[in-house]
């Protein structure tokens, strides 16, 4: 099986009366393979790599140096580079761990432009704790603008973590379906799509960067107040 969702699969696009071959479709909803507790349904702790090992198979480095085989070596970001970026990556790893505390936080990696590339802009992705990523790099546009940017980094948190450990992030705890990112009053919020029944609408969960007000223990809220 080669991925946990529909998102970026091209089967049913291309070939007709064919598709559905991945455990969740592009709206995180479970399809037959997942129904049948694939990979998608494995324990919490589950792997499926080595730690220390890129989604591209090659190990984590912290030098711009490329290997014997032309792979440029990812290097970690240090805070203060990206500054509106590090903003949204502590927001984002906030929601990780209301819901997933075992498996962050999320870091920024980074690649140098490929040689054909004329831009010198290198590459930023947000990556598991042991340096595994999926997915696009980060939007260079979105560092002027705090909204963009945490939406940019939202959705890749959320690839990384679905794509690479194969659960579904986030959660909505009211309808048990994986939410997505959307704008709502210029700010990213998780979007739910609701339950099939005609009474669970469509609704938004909450802001991103603010689950953790929503599974914070009761007592926890009132101390809080």
């Amino acid at each position: 099986m080669w991925g946990l969702t529909d998102k970026y699969a091209r089967v049913a696009g291309t070939f007709s009366g064919y598709g559905a071959a991945l455990p969740y479709n592009k709206s995180y909803g479970a399809q037959p393979a997942g129904r049948r507790g694939g990979p998608a349904h494995r324990p919490a702790g589950a792997r499926l790599a080595e730690p220390g090992v890129l989604s591209h198979g090659r190990p984590v480095q912290n030098d711009l140096m490329d290997d014997p085989y032309g792979i440029p070596r990812p290097r970690e970001v240090r805070p203060g580079e990206y500054p509106v970026w590090d903003e949204a990556l502590a927001l984002v790893n906030r929601d990780l761990a209301a819901l997933l505390p075992e498996r962050g936080p999320l870091r920024l990696l980074a690649l140098p432009p490929w040689e054909q590339e004329e831009s010198a802009r290198e590459h930023v992705y947000v990556a598991l704790p042991d340096g595994r990523w999926h997915g696009s790099d980060l939007w260079h546009g979105s560092q002027t603008d705090p909204p963009a940017a945490l939406g940019a980094v939202a959705e890749a948190a959320q690839d990384t973590v679905m794509e690479c450990l194969w659960q579904v992030w986030p959660v909505c705890a009211e309808h048990g379906v994986g939410m997505h990112v959307r704008e709502e009053e210029d700010r990213p919020v998780w979007w739910c799509s609701g339950g099939r029944r005609p009474g669970d609408p469509a609704h938004t969960r909450a802001a991103v960067g603010a689950l953790d007000a929503l599974h914070r223990p009761r007592r926890a809220r009132r101390e809080r107040r």
